[in-house]
Formats: structure tokens, C-alpha cells, sequence
């Protein structure tokens, strides 16, 4: 199948409905919000470099364990 057809088949079409965000926005689906990219850690393996979580939520997930946040 080539590349033209691909992008023409609503099957290889992935996340159709989602809305696209700025470059400078991310969103938590913990907090189910979009935020600024600087509310989420970085995070050199992830594909936009930033934790999929954000920061309030990590640090509450730490608290929880018993680690420093």
C-alpha cells in the first residue's frame, strides 16, 4: 500500500477526532486538562521529551509512596 493510499484510509489514520495541540501545550490524562508544556517534567526517552504525566500529579504519586516532592 503506498504512502498516498495510507493517508487516504481512515484505517491507518490514527487519532482522527483528537484536537491537535500547540506545541507549547500537553495534556495530562490524569488531570484530564491540557496545560502548559512546563507543567510536566522532562524526559529524555519520551517522544516529545516531556513525562506524560504532569508535575502536580507526579509529586502527589511521590507523596503517596514516601518519596521527596
Amino acid at each position: 500500500m503506498s504512502a498516498e493510499s495510507k493517508r487516504l484510509n481512515p484505517a491507518y489514520v490514527r487519532n482522527r477526532d483528537k484536537p491537535i495541540l500547540k506545541a507549547y501545550l500537553k495534556h495530562c490524562p490524569i488531570c484530564d486538562q491540557v496545560k502548559d508544556r512546563d507543567d510536566f517534567w522532562k524526559h529524555p526517552t519520551a517522544s516529545d521529551g516531556r513525562h506524560p504525566r504532569c508535575k502536580q500529579r507526579e509529586n502527589e504519586k511521590a507523596r503517596q509512596k514516601g518519596g521527596k516532592a
